[in-house]
């Protein structure tokens, strides 16, 4: 009797051990916070009657994310930036503005299961880095979205993304894939699991800009393709790569013309260790 308890408490423990072991696909809360360096770059290249032009945009930036307790919304999070850098250049001008005084202030909202962030208590922007870009944005979609029920699964599952922002013209993104489990990877020496995410993407951009002639509509549609490195012992985001294809038409109120418009970007996330 004595040998057979102590061969069943064995079992209890060893079962306890593999459970507790397994592959995470939750988001949990954070025992310090996950410092995400982000890099984005984007060209842009408009061709109308009186000529073609090129832009590019670039913002790089250091972000820590603190994800707190479950709520009905949602986990709680907060994003502060610790260094914000956008830059953006074209035939005719050349502009770079930093996080300034935004830095270290804390955007605070929650987190989906799905990998979305809704910010619903942010500090005030200044006007000049809304000139080039929204950080709330930069955020909204920087995590992965992780299996339902945070199960193991080889079926794919949908990722749908809606995001809106307000900077020097108003935003509406719209991202509609699939998502699914890809293999294993070794990520810096970590064992981890590749998520990878495929859609299409359907984007408006609205308002009048400084200078503008009149009112400016852009629309564009395209492709986007994500691979995320999820460290599943842990249950935090590694790696994140993001390329988007697209095209579409440009607008302007008063003028009778329609503007053809192209963009190619990318974005790297990388979690610093």
């Amino acid at each position: 009797m004595r040998r057979g308890a102590t061969l069943v408490g064995a079992a209890l423990l060893l079962a306890a051990c593999g459970g507790s072991s397994g592959p995470i696909y939750t988001f949990e809360p954070s025992d310090a916070p996950l410092l995400f360096r982000i890099a984005t770059y984007g060209d842009l290249h408009i061709s109308a009657p009186m000529g073609e032009q090129d832009s590019s945009d670039s913002t790089h930036a250091l972000v820590a994310i603190e994800i707190g307790a479950e709520t009905e919304r949602g986990r709680q999070v907060s994003a502060t930036f610790r260094s914000l850098d956008f830059w953006q250049s074209s035939a005719f001008e050349n502009q770079h503005v930093g996080g300034g005084d935004l830095i270290g202030l804390p955007f605070k909202g929650t987190l989906s299961p799905q990998g979305v962030i809704s910010i619903n208590e942010a500090p005030d922007v200044p006007d000049d880095v809304l000139s080039l870009g929204d950080p709330a944005r930069m955020l909204a979609d920087l995590l992965p979205p992780l299996p339902p029920g945070g199960a193991v699964t080889e079926t794919s599952w949908p990722d749908i993304r809606v995001v809106t922002s307000q900077d020097a013209m108003s935003l509406e993104h719209r991202y509609e894939g699939t998502a699914r489990l890809s293999g294993d990877t070794i990520w810096n020496g970590i064992n981890a699991q590749v998520i990878i995410s495929e859609g299409t993407i359907n984007t408006r951009t609205w308002g009048t800009p400084p200078d503008a002639a009149g009112e400016v509509e852009m629309t564009q549609s395209g492709t986007s393709t994500t691979t995320y490195i999820w460290d599943r012992q842990s249950g935090v985001m590694l790696a994140a790569t993001t390329s988007i294809e697209a095209d579409g038409e440009v607008n302007v109120s008063g003028m009778e013309m329609t503007m053809v418009v192209t963009y190619s970007g990318t974005r790297e996330v990388r979690l610093q260790q």
